[in-house]
């Protein structure tokens, strides 16, 4: 019996291993990374899909190859699946609009929650504002402020007293659509022009790959813009009810704290002001979807198909995107630093006034906190249940933002209240003489000692100055028009 060698064997299969030929070895294809640039920048054209609700051309001004087709068609995907969550009562018969949360779309971000809002008036306590109120916490920040001098140190603490006005009757409304001009359609025709320029680049050449992607990109964008911005961004508060109190108070936390003052219409829309996305019909969440199933088809077809075409055609797909990218990034940066801020003093505020106090204790914050939203009741304190009320909630706003409820501080805290009741008349300065002899000689000291109220007294004078001289001007200019 023959058996052949184990060398020789070993050989055979060597040599037919070298001439097996791996799977689609003769095809014309090939993957590189060249449609991978199509999955970048998802965030920023996300958020200009989003602001197509806000402007009133902007949802026909998406006609353009745009990056991150993958993040939009997953994000509008996630906002026609979660469905709406009210539906509003039917109107002459026809199809009843639907809403849902547009936070659903940018993933809560420039939706959060607004820091805590204690009444003075109204001893209203909300834990959790609205969206309204983180916008104008993030312009208090950014605002100078006066440094008031104050031999004693602890922890500076800035103080914002925010005057808002009406100015049109929209306030006693429970809704309002936000809807303006963000931008002049000249420069959204320039990424529109250079998409379908490179389309058509592509198609005299006859590079059919590029030419598709880039109609598939152009028609995607497009029609994700038309249907979601069919929806109407709707701005809601609760209405308040009559013979309700002044809605004053302080909004915001430990180091920043503003004092809104208004009436309580415009406090409620800052504070309790909610953002809907409302469509006209169901339908609008149908068509969402598609338009998501569209976008993430782009995003993988264009993966494979992008590495077929020619070098010139990857060349013009790469620029169309490269001038959407660039579009997007500095729409999406003009709208942080201007829709925001329209947002707030045409849709949410109204007139707005702000000054600004920084303290260098937590004490002679409080304390002009207080003389600011209680100066409107120093000559009403006529009567023993007013009197009662203005001690109540002063009581609160202290016990609030100063140490804990211990006897030295209640002691202190009483004494303020006195000199506040004093119709505003003392400076702190020259407090009446007390006898305080279950105290320590260092808290007698400290309570004897009001510096921290004199210089929140001389701050609010300051103030009081200033807002006499605005409307002065404001008196001057209206006479003059």
């Amino acid at each position: 019996m023959f058996l052949p060698q184990l060398a020789d064997c070993i050989q055979v299969q060597a040599r037919s291993d070298a001439t097996r030929s791996a799977p689609l070895d003769g095809a014309h294809f090939a993957l590189n990374s060249m449609g991978v640039a199509g999955l970048f920048g998802g965030d920023e054209a996300v958020l200009i899909v989003a602001l197509a609700q806000i402007d009133r051309k902007g949802k026909w001004l998406g006609w353009y190859n745009s990056p991150g087709s993958y993040v939009m068609g997953r994000r509008i995907c996630q906002l026609a699946r979660a469905g709406p969550f009210g539906i509003m009562p039917k109107v002459d018969g026809r199809p009843a609009p639907v809403q849902t949360d547009p936070a659903v779309l940018l993933e809560d971000k420039g939706w959060p929650k607004g820091p805590r809002f204690r009444g003075f008036h109204s001893r209203t306590d909300i834990s959790e504002t609205g969206p309204l109120s983180t916008l104008l916490m993030k312009k208090t920040t950014q605002e100078r402020g006066v440094w008031v001098e104050n031999p004693r140190m602890t922890q500076p603490v800035a103080v914002t007293v925010a005057q808002l006005q009406r100015s049109s009757d929209r306030f006693h409304e429970q809704e309002s659509v936000i809807n303006f001009d963000l931008l002049e359609p000249f420069w959204a025709i320039v990424p529109i022009v250079i998409s379908l320029g490179t389309c058509a680049l592509c198609g005299l050449y006859r590079d059919w790959y590029s030419f598709c992607m880039i109609l598939l990109g152009i028609l995607a964008r497009g029609l994700s813009c038309v249907v979601i911005g069919s929806g109407e961004l709707v701005l809601s508060h609760p209405k308040p009810a009559k013979g309700c109190p002044p809605g004053d108070g302080i909004l915001g936390c430990d180091k920043e704290l503003i004092l809104l003052k208004g009436e309580e219409s415009i406090i409620n829309t800052i504070t309790r002001a909610t953002f809907t996305l409302r469509f006209a019909s169901e339908d609008a969440f149908r068509r969402a979807e598609w338009c998501a199933y569209l976008l993430i088809a782009q995003a993988i077809i264009q993966l494979i198909l992008i590495p077929q075409g020619s070098f010139f055609g990857q060349l013009m797909f790469v620029i169309s995107l490269a001038f959407s990218w660039v579009y997007n990034l500095w729409l999406s940066c003009f709208e942080k630093q201007t829709v925001h801020l329209d947002m707030l003093m045409k849709e949410g505020m109204g007139q707005l006034s702000l000054t600004k106090f920084i303290f260098t204790t937590r004490a002679t914050a409080v304390v002009f906190a207080l003389l600011v939203l209680g100066s409107s009741d120093y000559q009403k304190l006529n009567s023993d249940n007013a009197e009662e009320s203005f001690t109540e909630s002063s009581r609160k706003i202290m016990d609030a933002y100063l140490p804990p409820d211990t006897k030295v501080w209640r002691a202190w805290k009483k004494i303020i209240i006195d000199q506040l009741k004093s119709r505003g008349d003392s400076n702190f300065n020259n407090p009446d003489s007390h006898s305080y002899p279950d105290f320590s000689q260092s808290d007698t000291s400290f309570l004897e000692d009001l510096q921290d109220a004199g210089v929140a007294w001389d701050s609010f004078r300051q103030y009081q100055k200033q807002v006499t001289g605005q409307q002065i001007c404001q008196i001057n200019g209206n006479h003059t028009q």
